[in-house]
């Protein structure tokens, strides 16, 4: 329940075995890539001097990095198109091509001998489709015209008019024949379309054209598209014949269509396999992106877990000659963060990532925040019922996969505990006797509760802090800062102080005086921290301190006071809303009770418990979010770190933007 330790691991290795390196580092995965061009420019990348890392010492004085978007959008191309051939169906076990040497020449050439086969079978398929719709709109148009007994022939081999048959709608058919005295054409409606517009056929004298073609357009007219003048005979005869044509060409798709199942079917276990190959392919691309390279040599730089440097030995040892170096963390070489939370606790790293990652040097807040994210949600929505609501939703998101499900899950478990100790059940008070108490009945016991929760979280969040601070070598905000050891000791003898002078624990008279000498000397010391760290330091005394020091120095110590008071008097607030939540039961009980009860009271007491489930159960969750932001992170937690990404990550977000 920790940052876990990571190492900066740099290798050099032979070009021919870059494939086959890259696929095992893509399988280990629990690594997260580095840009190795930039490790070696700024100098951290280094080489023993001596005869066995020579060629690779050589090498760094002609390097050229990896990246090639060609061949990468080839590869991407490639794999989407085998994917779509089998509807997106196809499998991506990395792991069926563990030990298969990858020739990528050979891959190629085997997926564009697939994808021609379905390719030329598609686009026939494609192509009687295209003749399907364009005869059904030749049927369609004709349709309208069966009443005629005539052959077509006759209407477009007129030579002085042009036939045309098109639509309008509902208003602009009202509209033509409101001006249809002034038209010098000849316009027949033959019947109406299954869009609900009017079908009409136009003859225009050729001498006129232009103006009837400029009085259609104004009413946006629409030609019907399939009326050709290709057609012969009777709109009847075309009718008949156009089905008959209809008939064949759907024959001919369907055997077609018969033959590409077979064939994708006989097909499929091959396509699985050159899909995975390819997409590794695509990743190694991507992996090689962040390496660079001389003639005859790869560079990789990447951070690793230190428990898993032996299982690196493990692949670095299958290549003769590979140059394998780990390098610990320095001032410049900061690491990314790995969290590392057992499965009660893993789901709030969400939480603690929306803040900031921690830094490498922090201590993780998970655990303790989960734990007090677990109990404050508890305290303000205790109920047995809802809890199990709640967790039942919990469970269902978390098995899809959704974090948020399982931080559900776990505030659920937690407001089943305290619906117990409340004897509290879908906001039923009869059905339980209370392990501890009932929220409205005994309101101080559960307000002064919260408050002294509060106070132990506040200190933990102190301790949190000094750890932090101490352990990266702040000497003054760790040692004489207000969230530091100075700010701990204060807050402890304030608290201890104050309770002693209103008689709430024993306290001799004289230990009252002392503390408010130590408040007093405590807080002078925070005052002067820069002075005091100077002094550590061995420094002079008023080192890089100006008069706006001491005027800043005045404020933020009347900050801390406040913030002292506010942060502990805020947890009341989990307190007021355990009220809140018993409350809101009894005012829809009251309104249960007004509507008589029965049906329609059962009604009301469905509703308020969805209400409060969902309504409630968000702004309780918000709170205690506050509480942590706020109250907590601001003792104790930085969050300026980068998170851990291992390789699979890196490569998914990469090969998307391309």
């Amino acid at each position: 329940m920790a940052v876990e330790n990571v190492v900066m691991m740099n290798v050099v290795g032979n070009l021919t075995d870059v494939n086959k390196f890259a696929k095992d580092i893509f399988l280990f995965n629990d690594i997260q890539l580095v840009d190795a061009m930039g490790e070696i420019d700024s100098g951290r990348f280094t080489l023993p001097v001596d005869e066995k890392n020579l060629e690779g010492l050589l090498g760094l004085g002609s390097l050229v990095p990896g990246s090639n978007t060609q061949i990468q959008k080839k590869y991407e191309q490639m794999t989407k198109k085998l994917l779509g051939c089998y509807d997106g169906q196809l499998k991506y076990e990395p792991e069926t091509i563990k030990n298969v040497d990858l020739d990528a020449d050979t891959i190629v050439s085997d997926t564009e001998t697939f994808l021609d086969k379905f390719d030329s079978e598609t686009d026939e398929i494609e192509k009687i489709g295209e003749d399907l719709q364009s005869v059904d709109q030749s049927i369609e148009a004709y349709s309208y015209l069966k009443e005629l007994k005539e052959p077509m022939q006759k209407l477009f081999d007129m030579q002085f008019f042009k036939v045309e048959l098109g639509s309008l709608t509902k208003d602009n058919a009202q509209r033509l024949k409101n001006i249809y005295p002034s038209i010098t054409s000849v316009i027949l409606h033959v019947g109406d379309s299954p869009e609900g517009e009017e079908v009409f056929l136009v003859i225009t004298e050729k001498d006129f054209e232009y103006e009837t073609d400029r009085m259609l357009k104004a009413l946006n007219f629409k030609l019907l598209p399939g009326f050709s003048k290709d057609f012969k005979g009777t709109p009847e005869q075309i009718i008949e014949d156009l089905t008959k044509k209809e008939k064949e060409l759907e024959s001919k798709k369907e055997k077609l269509q018969a033959e590409l199942k077979v064939y994708r079917s006989s097909n499929e276990e091959n396509a699985n396999y050159l899909y995975n190959e390819l997409s590794m392919l695509t990743t190694i691309n991507i992996m090689e992106g962040y390496m660079a390279f001389s003639d005859k040599n790869f560079y990789f730089s990447g951070w690793i877990p230190v428990k898993k440097e032996d299982t690196i030995r493990t692949i670095t040892d299958q290549f003769p000659d590979m140059i394998v170096l780990f390098k610990a963390a320095t001032p410049d070489l900061k690491p990314p963060t790995k969290l590392k939370n057992n499965w009660l606790f893993r789901p709030f790293e969400e939480l603690v990532k929306m803040y900031g990652v921690p830094n490498y040097k922090e201590l993780d807040p998970t655990p303790f925040l989960s734990l007090t994210y677990m109990f404050c949600f508890g305290f303000m929505f205790g109920d047995v019922g809802q809890g199990l609501v709640l967790l039942l939703g919990g469970l269902l998101l978390e098995r899809k996969g959704n974090q948020l499900g399982g931080i559900a899950a776990r505030i659920a478990v937690s407001s089943i505990i305290f619906g117990f100790l409340y004897g509290s059940v879908f906001g039923n008070e009869t059905l339980l006797h209370p392990i501890w108490l009932r929220p409205m009945e005994d309101t101080n016991t559960l307000l002064i509760t919260a408050v002294i929760f509060g106070v132990g979280m506040l200190i933990v969040a102190y301790i949190y802090g000094v750890i932090n601070k101490v352990h990266q070598h702040q000497i003054e905000q760790g040692y004489f800062g207000k969230n530091g050891i100075s700010g701990f000791i204060l807050y402890l003898t304030i608290l201890v102080t104050a309770l002693g002078a209103m008689k709430y624990i024993p306290l001799p008279g004289g230990l009252v005086t002392a503390g408010i000498c130590i408040i007093v000397g405590l807080t002078l010391l925070i005052y002067l921290q820069a002075m005091a760290t100077n002094a550590v330091e061995h420094k002079p005394l008023t080192k890089g301190i100006t008069g706006e020091y001491y005027v800043s120095s005045f404020f933020e110590c009347f900050e801390m006071y406040l913030s002292m008071l506010s942060n502990t008097l805020s947890f009341i607030r989990v307190g007021a809303f355990a009220l809140t939540h018993a409350g809101m039961f009894m005012a829809f009980q009251t309104l249960a009770q007004l509507a008589g009860g029965g049906v329609a009271g059962v009604i009301i007491m469905i509703f308020a418990n969805i209400f409060i489930i969902v309504l409630e159960g968000l702004i309780d969750c918000i709170q205690c979010l506050r509480l942590e932001f706020y109250e907590l992170f601001g003792k104790y937690y930085e969050g300026d770190g980068r998170a851990f990404d291992p390789v699979t990550s890196e490569v998914r977000r990469l090969d998307a933007a391309l």
